[in-house]
């Protein structure tokens, strides 16, 4: 009889709307040649000699129980249930194996682990002692092959474990590998977890803002995966501060290539539209400043356009031309605002305004400006959102 083959569609399960597919989910069955002892190995701990369900995963073979891999509303209950052409049930045998794509042995094994855990085991998930690395495993294999109450499971101990000291400087994100921040984000959009993709995702920017330069390539990759507008922003505007602050000339001395090992010919033009963009509101924004409504109590039609609004463009044009905002890259519009807040917000510009009230709008405008740049950071690098906008190829 020949081998039943478990053949993943790697297929997201996102709720991202129309962003291409990345990721797990989805199986179909089909025939393929039988598969030789002498190619594979056993597992030496989920090779179960009372088990009723063979695998091959990875070269590894597992034989465990069918009632604990068919529950759950998995995608293997239906497999073991419905008969196939009249006999038997699919499960497998070590000659004749279900064989799983996509997956390494070590995921099938953690997947094995939940399935056989303990409630000692389970319970030290829920502390310190928690296999970080098993556990995003589980969820990723939980999330892939249905397994609704081990998602839901593992992706709790995993918020619960990444956030537990999220008001200190020790959370788990904010120090781990890029890689791990960028599965954990993955796996919040997968498996719908809007809260906690958040929280992921206000960790990451915080740590790109820290100049954490080996995050950016890895953000950037999620973020267009998945199309998370906001996140790509923030992304791809660190990736070009750091691309603007470390520029080395070709060999002439003169000429400096725009390039990145690590990104393609699509998110290179993103970068480039955004510098573009970004310098051009700069100079817009430096030469016009904000509008400044007049206080109450302040003659709106003398007093405020001759004292109080003289005062601030005075202070404005002193401010945009001071040697800490010219030293920023000219794409930093972020950094350029913060220190106008800062420049414009002491003490010491206070002189010159009759009515305190009018300058504190000054200073009000100039945080909605700051507000509602890093909101619409994303249109500078992706352009304005466009209803059903077909997606990009990523070449």
């Amino acid at each position: 009889m020949p081998m039943a083959e478990l053949v993943v569609a790697q297929e997201a399960s996102s709720s991202c709307g129309d962003c291409p597919d990345t990721s797990m989910d989805n199986s179909t069955l089909a025939p393929e040649a039988s598969v030789t002892s002498s190619t594979t190995t056993r597992d030496a701990e989920y090779f179960r000699s009372d088990g009723d369900s063979v695998f091959l995963v990875d070269g590894v073979t597992f034989k465990i129980h069918s009632f604990l891999v068919g529950r759950d509303g998995s995608a293997f209950e239906d497999m073991f249930t419905l008969p196939n052409k009249g006999e038997m049930a699919i499960r497998g045998s070590e000659d004749d194996p279900i064989e799983l794509h996509g997956d390494t042995a070590d995921q099938f094994r953690a997947l094995c682990w939940a399935l056989y855990a303990l409630p000692t085991e389970i319970q030290t998930q829920a502390t310190t002692d928690i296999n970080l690395p098993r556990m995003l495993d589980i969820a990723e294999m939980a999330n892939k092959y249905h397994f609704r109450s081990f998602e839901k499971w593992s992706m709790d101990m995993i918020s619960k474990y990444c956030l537990r000291n999220r008001k200190s400087s020790k959370e788990h994100l904010s120090t781990c590998p890029p890689e791990v921040i960028a599965r954990v984000l993955r796996l919040t959009v997968l498996c719908h977890r809007q809260t906690f993709q958040a929280q992921v995702e206000r960790i990451w920017i915080s740590r790109l803002g820290s100049s954490d330069t080996a995050s950016f390539s890895h953000a950037i990759e999620v973020a267009d995966s998945f199309g998370l507008r906001d996140f790509q922003g923030h992304a791809y505007y660190h990736q070009l501060l750091a691309m603007s602050s470390d520029v080395t000339p070709g060999a002439g001395g003169i000429a400096t290539a725009f390039e990145h090992p690590s990104l393609n010919n699509v998110q290179l033009t993103r970068l480039l539209s955004g510098y573009w963009s970004l310098t051009m509101f700069w100079a817009r924004f430096a030469e016009h400043g904000v509008s400044i409504p007049a206080a109450s109590g302040c003659d709106a039609a003398r007093h405020h356009p001759n004292v109080c609004v003289k005062a601030w463009e005075g202070r404005w044009a002193e401010a945009v031309r001071s040697e800490k905002v010219l030293t920023s890259p000219p794409c930093d519009v972020l950094g350029k605002c913060r220190t106008l807040q800062a420049i414009l917000g002491s003490d010491s510009v206070s002189h010159g305004w009759a009515n305190a009230q009018c300058r504190r709008n000054a200073l009000q405008a100039l945080q909605e400006t700051f507000d509602e740049l890093q909101e619409a950071l994303a249109d500078h690098f992706l352009g304005p959102p466009k209803d059903d906008a077909p997606d990009e190829t990523m070449e």
